[in-house]
């Protein structure tokens, strides 16, 4: 069966195409959809939310992975204990894969 995906503006979304309202095509998803033929499937703000919080969380993470980085790089240069920042760096790595992620609260502290 058919899938369209109605946007948060109300467009429909089908094989990387986006079809509005004011478009002919549209109103040919909608006569499929009264016939059987296809299914709507509405927009979901909480996916969005989700969705939204997870690439947030994901651009910060990568920026803190960067700054790990050039610490490490420092404190070798000095001859200094890398050991704080390797575990930060690691702690960051595995986050996206834990329960937990993309809450605030269990960011990764170094």
């Amino acid at each position: 069966m058919k899938e369209y995906q109605e946007t948060k503006v109300g467009s429909l979304t089908t094989d990387n195409m986006t079809i509005p309202p004011s478009h002919g095509l549209y109103r040919i998803a909608q006569e499929e959809v009264a016939a059987g033929e296809a299914v709507i499937i509405p927009f979901d703000n909480v996916a969005a939310d989700t969705a939204s919080a997870i690439a947030e969380a994901r651009v910060w993470r990568d920026g803190e992975l960067a700054k790990a980085d050039i610490e490490i790089y420092k404190l070798e240069d000095a001859g200094s204990d890398t050991a704080s920042y390797r575990a930060y760096r690691i702690a960051l790595r595995d986050w996206p894969a834990s329960q937990s992620f993309p809450d605030e609260p269990s960011k990764p502290l170094i």
